[in-house]
Order: C-alpha cells, then structure tokens, then sequence
C-alpha cells in the first residue's frame, strides 16, 4: 500500500484506462446501456439526444459533463481497436 494518496489526475487516469478495457470486450447493447445510465435513462431513450455519436470523418465527438470521459474513450477504442464501434450511434438516426 502507498504511503501516498492519488492525484486526481492519476485516479481520473485509471479510470480512464480501466474504461477502455472494458470497452475491448463490452457488447454494443453494454456500451448503449451504460451511456443511457450515465445519463439517468433507458437505452431506448437515446435516440432523444445528441451525445455519443461520432463518424471516423469527425475530428469529436458529442458528448456533454455527463458522459465525456465515457465517449472519449468509446472513440479512442474504436479508432485503435474496435472500429465496429465507429457506427454504434450515427449522426443520421438523430432527429434533429
């Protein structure tokens, strides 16, 4: 055990790596429920907002407080590993 507590920085940056991992083996249907838990919804009610859509000709990615570090990662897992995710939400199936 440390002696030392974490910096934010490195807890925040655990997180992060903690999150692609599981991102390497979650299913679509995993990645869609956790982004509509990240925003106090049900999957089926994703279709209602903007967050988590990215295409590979996009330099970003939508995304709010909520759910940034989450989507940040589902990109950088899709870009280096699971290019399946790249259509996992496309900006076409948004309403607006």
């Amino acid at each position: 055990m440390s002696a030392y507590l974490p910096t934010k920085e490195q807890v925040l940056h655990q997180l992060q790596h903690q999150t692609e991992i599981w991102l390497m083996n979650a299913s679509s249907e995993q990645i869609l429920d956790h982004l509509a838990l990240l925003h106090g919804m049900l999957a089926e009610d994703l279709i209602h907002i903007r967050c988590g859509r990215w295409n590979a000709q996009q330099t970003g990615a939508a995304s709010c407080s909520r759910c940034e570090d989450f989507v940040l990662a589902c990109m950088t897992v899709a870009l280096t590993a699971r290019p399946n995710l790249i259509d996992l939400r496309p900006w076409a199936d948004h309403p607006n």
